[in-house]
């Protein structure tokens, strides 16, 4: 892929970002990732991660780490993301082996890169991130901003 495409569609981002949505967000240089601070409601912030690989805008947020929780849990857990997953064909809930960690997707071909796609594709994730936090984690709320924590590490071992 050209540098040129890569630096046209973060110009879009960065523009969508601050001067549309009016979202605050930093830029890291060295990733050329833009994490957006969201508020998802009453006292819930989380980070949203935006960046573009080849051809693609990727649009994620890690929701939290697994690794200490007992299979019980996570059988219910992995049950409600297929059931989420279903449900909600606008985001794909994943799960990186690797680090044990649960994700929230989204991505957006260069070729179909408009504001409204992106704002459907970003809202969504916001919108799935609720419904997790609502359906997906009833015995583990107490522990969320815990298991986020360790997922944003995970995220950037």
């Amino acid at each position: 892929m050209s540098m040129f495409l890569t630096d046209y569609l973060e110009a879009k981002i960065r523009r969508y970002l601050k001067d549309i949505m009016k979202k605050d967000f930093e830029y890291d240089e060295e990733r050329r990732v833009f994490i957006v601070n969201e508020k998802i409601g009453e006292g819930i912030s989380w980070k949203i991660f935006v960046n573009v690989e080849e051809e693609w805008v990727f649009i994620y947020a890690p929701l939290l780490r697994v690794d200490n929780l007992s299979k019980e849990i996570k059988y219910r857990l992995f049950e409600v993301l297929l059931w989420l997953n279903n449900e909600y064909a606008d985001t794909s809930f994943q799960y990186d082996r690797t680090r044990e960690i649960i994700l929230v997707s989204n991505e957006i071909h260069a070729d179909s890169f408009v504001y409204d796609v992106f704002e459907e594709k970003y809202e969504a994730i916001i919108n799935a991130i609720k419904v997790f936090l609502e359906e997906g984690i009833p015995d583990l709320r107490e522990h969320v901003e815990e298991l986020k924590k360790r997922a944003l590490e995970a995220l950037y071992l």
